[in-house]
């Protein structure tokens, strides 16, 4: 006759004991105090800042601890501060002062070419504070551009006499405080296309006395705002964003005439006015044949804010 109990008593005296995985300790522990430093980073003075580079050691320390057998107390002790010593040498290393990544600032121009007066400028960046505006000189379009981790190399196409390009695609090298600001001035004799696309924090482009035929935007998750006081021609807008907030400001004086493609967007339309369309959903100003300026905005968002004033 088989005893059930004695069985299974001895059954468990040789089972091993459930080992502790090391690994995900440090990984928790870790990952806990950084999101910690990164919540009060504004008062503590520091910044988290992880490149691809040490995220992979950090993986390669992860599948180290996590293949340590713990069956002893002895072997607990050892895993244990082994795991709290690599944990303190990973946050002093991923843990840095605000001041610790270097500032680059690039103040410069592009020269227009003489007898050119139509220019394409196209703004392709990832993570970028974008400000654009009108500027009283006539031979150069002056920029400015910042970063903690990048440069930026501007410059007119060779092959296409007539194309500016803001264009730098390097991969980011890490997860934390990182940014790019470009402030871009352009003459406001010459007349433009703009073609923004990318990721952006913020897109602020005040249009006043410039002369733009075609504005296209590219983007999602930002901050878009528009202002089109005083623009000095006809305007087509093309915007495709996806979970955006954008913004169309000062235009009492113009003609508003807008295509929206996409029902699931939050209209805020001010003044303007539903038109007669079976096909489209288009909103107009009351006075829009009236208009010496005009501006015609096509509309295709999924889930973002828009909002005319």
């Amino acid at each position: 006759m088989v005893d059930v109990f004695t069985d299974q008593a001895q059954l468990k005296s040789i089972m091993p004991a459930k080992k502790i995985n090391f690994g995900l300790l440090y990984m928790g522990l870790l990952i806990f105090i950084l999101g910690i430093v990164y919540y009060f980073r504004e008062k503590n003075g520091i910044t988290v800042f992880v490149s691809f580079n040490k995220l992979w050691s950090i993986l390669l320390i992860f599948a180290g601890l996590s293949i340590i057998a713990a069956r002893t107390f002895k072997m607990v002790v050892l895993g244990v501060f082994l795991t709290l010593s690599v944990l303190y040498i990973s946050v002093l290393t991923l843990v840095q002062p605000v001041d610790y990544l270097q500032i680059i600032k690039d103040f410069n121009n592009i020269e227009l070419r003489e007898n050119q007066n139509n220019y394409d400028i196209l703004l392709e960046n990832k993570a970028t504070n974008i400000n654009l505006n009108s500027a009283n000189f006539n031979d150069n379009i002056e920029y400015f551009f910042e970063s903690n981790y990048t440069n930026l190399k501007a410059e007119i196409l060779q092959n296409e006499n007539n194309k500016i390009i803001y264009k730098n695609n390097e991969i980011w090298k890490g997860v934390g405080n990182y940014y790019k600001n470009l402030n871009i001035s352009v003459p406001k004799d010459n007349s433009y296309k703009f073609i923004i696309t990318g990721e952006y924090n913020n897109i602020d482009l005040v249009l006043n006395n410039l002369k733009v035929n075609n504005l296209i935007i590219d983007s999602r998750l930002s901050n878009i705002n528009i202002d089109l006081k005083d623009i000095s021609s006809d305007i087509d807008i093309d915007i495709n964003t996806t979970l955006s907030l954008i913004k169309l400001k000062n235009i009492q004086d113009i003609g508003v005439e807008m295509i929206v493609n996409n029902r699931a967007s939050n209209l805020s339309i001010g003044n303007l006015v539903k038109a007669e369309d079976e096909d489209k959903i288009i909103y107009k100003s009351n006075d829009f044949d009236s208009k010496s300026k005009k501006v015609k905005i096509n509309l295709n968002t999924k889930f973002s804010s828009i909002e005319v004033k």
